[in-house]
This record gives C-alpha cells, sequence and structure tokens, in this order.
C-alpha cells in the first residue's frame, strides 16, 4: 500500500487518540509546526484527490482577496450618518497597501463601500423579479424560459406564483427516475438572482440571472457558495446521508464548470446519481446527467 501523507497520518491520529485534549485544541488554532505538516503535504494530498493544484491556488486567492476587501471596511462606514465614500476608500486603501492609491482604486473601493452601507441591515429597494419590465423579460427570453442551472423549464404556473407571490412557490411533484438522488421538495417559481451577492457585486442587468427557487436557494445570496466548487469537505453530517439543496447546487455548477459547451436541449433537465453506490453522498462520488 502507498505510504498515507504526513498530515493525513496526523489527522487520524488526533482524531482517535482518546486522551489528547490540548493536542485537539492546538489543532484547531493550527499552530506553527502544524502548520508546516499540512503545508508540505499539500501536493500529495492534492494528487491522491485528483484535484488540479492551479484551480485550487486561484480558488484560495479568491477567498483571501475576498477577506481583503473585508478588512479594509472602517467602522465609519456604517456608524457616520452620511459616510464619504471616495475618503473612506482612499484613506483604506493607503493603510493597506502603505501609498497613495490612484483614482481608478478609490472609485473601485468607493462603489463596494456604498453597496455594502445600501444592503446594511435591510434588502429594501433591492431588485426582485418582474417580468412585466421589459429588461426582466429579455433576461427571462434569453435564458429560453429556462434555469440556467438545472435547465428545468418555468411553466405558466411557477410563473403565476412569482407574481403572485404565492406561498407555495410552486411547488413541483418531481418525478425521479431509477437510481436518481433528489430532494423531498422542489420550489420552481422563478427568481431574480444576484450572480455575486448584490452587496459586492452591484444590483443591475450585468449582475443578474433568473433560477428556479430550488436552485437559488441552494446557492443562497451569501459568499459560502464561493466554498462549494469541489475542494472543500461538507459541512454537516447531513450533506452525506442524502441530498441537500446547498450540494445540489454545487454539483450542477461543477457540470456547468466541466462541460462549459455542452447545451441541455429543451425539456431535460440535469439529474445527480451516485457514481459509487457504497459510498455517501458527497460531492466526490456525485455524477451529473441531462436527461
Amino acid at each position: 500500500m502507498q505510504r498515507r501523507v504526513e498530515s493525513f497520518d496526523f489527522l487520524m491520529s488526533l482524531l482517535t487518540d482518546g486522551d489528547n485534549n490540548e493536542d485537539r485544541k492546538r489543532l484547531s488554532r493550527l499552530p506553527g509546526v502544524q502548520q508546516d505538516i499540512f503545508q508540505n503535504s499539500l501536493t500529495a494530498v492534492t494528487k491522491i484527490l485528483d484535484f488540479d493544484r492551479g484551480e485550487l491556488e486561484a480558488q484560495i486567492a479568491l477567498l483571501l482577496s475576498f477577506r481583503l476587501i473585508w478588512r479594509m471596511i472602517p467602522r465609519k462606514l456604517f456608524e457616520a450618518v452620511d459616510p464619504n465614500y471616495e475618503s473612506l476608500a482612499f484613506s483604506a486603501l493607503k493603510a493597506e497597501f502603505g501609498a497613495d492609491p490612484d483614482r481608478i482604486a478609490v472609485n473601485q473601493l468607493s462603489l463596494i463601500f456604498r453597496r455594502l452601507r445600501f444592503g446594511y441591515g435591510s434588502r429594501k429597494g433591492v431588485t426582485s423579479l418582474d417580468l412585466s419590465r421589459p429588461a426582466h423579460r429579455r433576461l427571462f427570453d434569453s435564458q429560453m424560459g429556462r434555469c440556467p442551472i438545472c435547465g428545468y423549464t418555468f411553466q405558466p404556473g411557477d410563473i403565476a406564483a412569482s407574481r403572485d407571490g404565492d406561498e407555495v412557490y410552486a411547488q413541483e411533484a418531481y418525478q425521479p427516475i431509477d437510481g436518481e438522488l433528489f430532494l423531498d421538495v422542489y420550489f420552481r417559481s422563478p427568481v431574480l438572482d444576484h450572480i455575486i451577492p448584490y452587496y459586492l457585486g452591484g444590483d443591475g442587468p450585468e449582475n443578474w440571472q433568473i433560477l428556479c427557487r430550488t436552485c437559488n436557494g441552494g446557492k443562497g445570496e451569501a459568499l459560502s457558495w464561493i466554498l462549494r466548487r469541489g475542494w472543500m469537505p461538507p459541512s454537516r453530517i447531513s450533506e452525506i446521508v442524502k441530498l441537500t439543496p446547498s450540494l445540489r447546487y454545487a454539483a450542477l455548477s461543477r457540470y456547468h464548470l466541466e462541460n462549459s459547451s455542452c447545451v441541455i436541449d429543451d425539456g431535460e433537465t440535469l439529474r445527480l446519481f451516485l457514481r459509487d453506490t457504497r459510498k455517501m453522498v458527497m460531492l466526490d462520488n456525485l455524477d451529473t446527467r441531462s436527461s
């Protein structure tokens, strides 16, 4: 048997040792010596999991970039009655990078600050779907009346539920096929989704797509969707016992990433199956097919 990587052996030891309370506390804080163990094992673990290291590093850099934005947010942005966004952005950039920022960077960060202030505490004023609006109807038609994530074709009842604010949200009597993994319930009314959360990406056509409510709920309007691209482990036991909306969304998103040129035929939707029925419901064990 191939020798297991050092970080895996180390982790297994900590998880199975019954008298190591202090070691477990140190693991949760990841001190320097443990950082070295996991860092040095990154190449081996990445190879075993069959991950592309370049993609992995890009996603880590993306997360750290968002963290950098959070770090530059000043308290005055939310405490001031009428904040000067440009001044706050200038000061934040200068404090972080140690030099006077250029005008483009100031304008970009001040725009993000405006969005954050606008979105603080309330979504009042954020655009929701209204198919009587020309921009929304054009978007709906450009998607051919379908959810771009799962391929579901919206029915008249779904659209009526969205328009009338029906609390049932056009629940679908979903018909699975043999071997398919499926959710307990599917809600199919169309929803205007902000591709990047509106408080960062803005509230305009460049940041809109129309999803079915099930896909929208799986994606969530939080940056957590960025974490579900295939290299983060499940966060709850429920995610390995049965299909959840977030796991479904992650699997469908991965399918689109890997099949960017694939077109789902009209009337077809994407369905999920276990690659190995002896293993649990995890992203690594999900196979996505159009049917």
